[in-house]
């Protein structure tokens, strides 16, 4: 079976303003399995959107590549980023159906997605006159419309507050057991990557490059109280910033 997502031996570098060259990624190779969720966790300015981007196409490695499967189209691709980026002069269903037009997928699979995400009830509105909550579930609705293959997704929860990102956690869950695909998150939370990834990696160094990588071997659907889930979110910690430096 072809791995969905494969970084193999990708480097990347870019210019600073005072053109001084700064290597981001150096021989870097990872692969995706068939049907995970991988959760990529690491210090700021790292690299982790840079791996995002090079997914998604949004960029290119200086040497290396980064292989989608090739039995995959470019519309098998949703992505899910730090800002809804939806159109403010286009209302909720229009938003949608641009999406699932540019896949070539039926308009109804918008409508479907805006049910499954608890928001029929906005098709008519606007993204100005909804919370950043809803703007979200707006963003999920588009990425998951067009029946990815893999999805993306690039710290999705991270301009919300504690109890709405909870909650879109929850969603997110509920929406992969549905529609299952594969799937990258990006993200600072490391609470967050336990509960929703089969796998995290963990990012070290300049140029960066996999410290760990953590299984979570715990069935879906998982709940946020599990005692588990808080382990792993310790253990996580333990591989980011040192078992010393969390206060028990």
């Amino acid at each position: 079976m072809n791995s969905p997502l494969s970084f193999v031996h990708v480097s990347k570098s870019f210019s600073s303003p005072t053109g001084e060259l700064r290597m981001v990624l150096d021989d870097f190779s990872f692969e995706l399995k068939s049907g995970e969720l991988v959760a990529v966790v690491g210090p700021s300015g790292i690299g982790k959107t840079t791996l995002l981007h090079l997914a998604a196409g949004l960029d290119r490695p200086d040497s290396g590549s980064v292989v989608l499967d090739p039995s995959s189209s470019d519309s098998a691709v949703g992505m899910v980023f730090q800002q809804p980026r939806l159109l403010e002069w286009r209302d909720v269903k229009t938003n949608l159906r641009l999406a699932t037009d540019a896949a070539g997928i039926p308009a109804e699979a918008g409508l479907d997605m805006l049910h499954a995400v608890q928001m029929s009830d906005h098709a008519d509105a606007y993204p100005l006159s909804l919370s950043g909550g809803e703007r979200q579930r707006i963003a999920l609705a588009r990425a998951f419309a067009i029946r990815p293959e893999l999805l993306l997704m690039d710290e999705p929860f991270s301009a919300l507050d504690e109890l709405t990102s909870r909650k879109l956690q929850l969603l997110v869950q509920k929406l992969w057991l549905e529609r299952r695909s594969s799937g990258l998150i990006i993200t600072h939370d490391t609470f967050e990557a336990a509960f929703l990834a089969d796998r995290v990696v963990v990012l070290k160094g300049k140029p960066c490059s996999i410290d760990s990588i953590i299984d979570i071997p715990i069935t879906r659907p998982r709940m946020t109280d599990d005692v588990r889930i808080f382990n792993y979110h310790i253990q996580i910690l333990d591989a980011l910033i040192g078992a010393d430096a969390i206060k028990r």
